[in-house]
């Protein structure tokens, strides 16, 4: 049985949205961060290309 995913109704400015968007699911948010950079890493490694680590993917991101 698949999980629900939460449905969120958000109004305002992008920025007061985004803030409640942030308030309402942020520890959701955070406990799937780690899930989704070993996913990545793990589904890098299956490409003729360099494994995207959480590290790399950040540089990518900030760069």
């Amino acid at each position: 049985m698949a999980s629900e995913l939460p449905l969120l109704e958000v109004s305002g400015s992008p920025s007061e949205r985004g803030r409640a968007h942030g308030e309402s699911l942020g520890g959701l948010i955070r406990e799937l961060v780690p899930a989704f950079f070993d996913d990545l890493e793990q589904t890098s490694k299956h490409h003729d290309a360099p494994v995207v680590t959480k590290e790399r993917a950040l540089a990518i991101a900030t760069s």
